[in-house]
């Protein structure tokens, strides 16, 4: 590699850089450095994992639990399905999040709820009862489209009473139609706790 330099009357790069087209030293490619420093770089080298920090002290710990709760408990799951559930907002439909569509039975009160979260947060996007009074959980498909249903809730998603309009759209038609079909169930069902309430 010197010959070259010493023709063109420049100094021969230290080991491990090369010349520049201005005669500078660069670096040396990746890999050549290296194979020149031998195979020592080959082995493994342990690690050890720190879990004190001396003249420090966390101000709170972690714990690791069994269980975690979820609101969902003492609910029987009716129905379950990934689809995208849409609200509209301002004139316009808009997403609200991607998730498992579920209708919850309370074991108690044999009560039936919609319930929808989003599937990276686990928020709630959607929490209303399924109850067979109009103008509310009256599906309607969107634009004529066989994947989507409509219908307006008294929703509790956000931890208030709001009347929404939502949308829920799946991946396909005979999706979309198990669906209609298990919210007609939830409906009947409410009206059966209800009416025996009123007795």
């Amino acid at each position: 590699g010197g010959t070259l330099f010493r023709s063109l009357g420049q100094a021969a790069p230290a080991d491990g850089l090369r010349a520049d087209a201005a005669g500078g030293a660069l670096p040396a490619a990746p890999g050549q450095a290296e194979a020149a420093e031998g195979e020592d770089d080959n082995e493994l080298v342990g690690e050890e994992e720190v879990v004190t920090v001396h003249g420090w002290t966390p101000s709170m710990t972690l714990e690791v639990v069994d269980h975690v709760e979820t609101g969902n408990e003492g609910e029987e799951e009716l129905y379950s399905q990934r689809s995208k559930l849409l609200r509209f907002k301002g004139e316009e439909w808009k997403e609200r999040g991607l998730g498992d569509a579920r209708l919850l039975r309370d074991t108690t009160t044999g009560r039936v709820r919609f319930l929808m979260r989003q599937e990276r947060t686990g928020k709630v996007v959607a929490n209303h009862y399924v109850v067979d009074h109009d103008p509310y959980c009256d599906l309607r498909p969107n634009a004529g489209s066989e994947k989507i249903w409509c219908w307006t809730a008294q929703d509790f998603a956000e931890g208030e009473l709001n009347v929404e309009r939502l949308a829920l759209k799946f991946g396909s038609a005979e999706l979309a139609a198990a669906f209609k079909e298990a919210f007609a169930d939830a409906k009947c069902q409410n009206r059966s706790v209800l009416d025996a309430s009123t007795k």
